[in-house]
């Protein structure tokens, strides 16, 4: 009884402190945790069976765009578009979930968006020298966690949860090492960049990014997973969809 108990509560504690910005936690038996990738393992006993608890809640883009639109009306967007003109504040990386809010909502002028995006690729271009990330676990060493993979059963357990999807949609944007001068831009099928380097690759055509005439309507941070799924090595400095207004 007590070990049920203390199962119980292990996943509970587990769920509150790891379920911000993960979509999976994982446990097997042998009293130990250990992160790996974006999952936590807790082992209990020395039976070799992990459960894994993962999150099959998806939100869709209106769901997204409402939670960006609630950011972009919050007292602190409202503060750095304020001083954007004089201050360089909106367009540092930890404020980077609301200059996303603020290029995505309707209520934006162009001009001011347009701004936004020119400064944000000149703050980049000229502040990006390493690429590496400030947040997240994606860098931590894959040999530490190693494990022999025949010993294993894996028992899924499925569960829906908005506010957690909520919860890594935010902080997804402070597990991404974005560089938008070096990012790709879709606009209308079209893929541009703001600076053409002289690597190319051969499948994917890339034309100059024009900033001064574009209307954005929304504008759209594709996940990880699919950027360099589409794009390859040509998409981990990020992806973004520019969807213009319609004339």
């Amino acid at each position: 009884m007590k070990t049920k108990k203390y199962f119980i509560i292990s996943i509970l504690i587990l769920i509150t402190n790891f379920g911000f910005g993960q979509d999976s936690l994982s446990f097997n038996k042998n009293n130990s945790v250990r992160i790996k990738n974006d999952s936590v393992v807790l082992n209990l006993s020395e039976n070799d069976t992990t459960y894994i608890f993962k999150n099959t809640y998806k939100l869709n883009q209106t769901e997204k765009n409402i939670i960006l639109d609630s950011i972009s009306k919050t007292k602190k967007s409202k503060e750095l578009l304020k001083n954007y003109k004089t201050e360089n504040e909106i367009v540092k990386d930890k404020n980077l979930i609301f200059l996303i809010s603020l290029l995505n909502s309707r209520s934006i002028e162009d001009k001011v968006k347009r701004t936004l995006l020119q400064n944000k690729i000149d703050y980049d271009k000229k502040n990006k020298l390493k690429k590496s990330s400030e947040f997240g676990f994606r860098d931590f060493p894959n040999s530490s966690y190693q494990i022999d993979e025949n010993k294993i059963l894996r028992i899924t357990k499925k569960y829906y949860s908005k506010v957690e999807a909520k919860n890594n949609f935010i902080s997804s944007f402070y597990n991404r090492d974005l560089n938008f001068s070096q990012a790709l831009f879709i606009i209308n099928g079209n893929v541009k960049m703001s600076s053409l380097s002289s690597k190319k690759n051969r499948n994917l055509k890339i034309k100059k990014l024009k900033i001064n005439r574009l209307k954005i309507n929304r504008f759209i941070l594709l996940d990880q997973l699919s950027g360099t799924a589409i794009f390859s090595e040509n998409g981990k400095n990020g992806v973004f969809v520019i969807k213009e207004t319609e004339k």
